[in-house]
């Protein structure tokens, strides 16, 4: 049965833009009717467009504000008058909040949060957010998480709904492992030591994305008690981010490139 799907995203670059991307592709593939909702800025517009889905504007921002309550009165006209779908997939913080006062549970609602809002705010907002997340999910059918650790996260933290874990994928066909010439002629080029553990994380170096895990991880893993160096390629958020958490246990150094 051919169904229609609507996505619903304000994060409109990155690993969000791309998962919703290649949803709408398979969804498109299999044949139903999927639009997507996002902003004009980022890349999400064309990608999706490309790959066969309809999209429509929603304008929105990151953070909740005074724009709120236009957001949702968005989504309610996109939703019901324009696309009327089957299913609504509300992808992240800002999707997830106007999406789920808008709809509230009429439409079978998918939320995936990309990592959990009450991770990103400060310790005083913190718990005010965990308070709607608990409130929100009985407007969610099915939540969906991209990782167990994210999933017991949520639990951890008293939301209670029906999970789904679908781990994001790696393209092994693009992603391959390098030979070590390979390796060696990269970290000259990069001004990298050639020996000695070094761990590179490509990301948007914040707090809610859980890219600067990548530290205490990597230190676990250096053999032979060697301290691992870690280089960050990403944007935003990177003096607030390391102020809070500082450099990570076991990790030499961290360099910084901004993309």
């Amino acid at each position: 049965m051919r169904r229609s799907i609507l996505h619903i995203a304000q994060s409109s670059e990155a690993g969000v833009a791309r998962v919703v991307t290649d949803l709408a592709a398979g969804q498109c593939a299999r044949g139903d009717r999927v639009t997507v909702a996002c902003p004009l800025a980022g890349t999400q517009w064309w990608t999706a467009a490309q790959r066969g889905a309809q999209v429509v504007r929603w304008d929105a921002v990151r953070s909740p504000g005074p724009a709120l309550r236009r957001e949702v009165a968005e989504v309610r006209r996109i939703g019901g008058g324009m696309v009327r779908p089957d299913v609504v997939h509300l992808h992240s913080a800002k999707a997830g909040l106007a999406g789920r006062l808008a709809i509230r549970g009429r439409v079978p609602t998918v939320y995936q949060p990309h990592a959990w809002s009450f991770d990103a705010v400060s310790a005083a907002l913190s718990t005010a957010v965990v308070q709607w997340e608990r409130a929100g999910a009985r407007w969610a059918h099915q939540v969906v998480c991209v990782s167990e650790g994210e999933r017991a996260h949520g639990v951890a933290a008293g939301i209670r709904s029906r999970w789904t874990v679908v781990r994001n994928g790696v393209d092994l066909d693009r992603f391959t492992p390098p030979e070590a010439s390979a390796r060696e002629a990269a970290r000259y080029r990069l001004g990298v030591c050639a020996t000695g553990p070094l761990t590179v994380c490509v990301a948007r170096i914040c707090l809610g994305s859980g890219s600067w895990e990548v530290g205490p991880h990597s230190a676990s893993r250096a053999h032979g008690g060697r301290r691992r160096r870690v280089d960050a390629l990403g944007v935003e958020v990177w003096t607030r981010t390391r102020r809070k958490v500082g450099t990570p246990l076991g990790v030499t150094s961290v360099e910084m490139s901004l993309a």
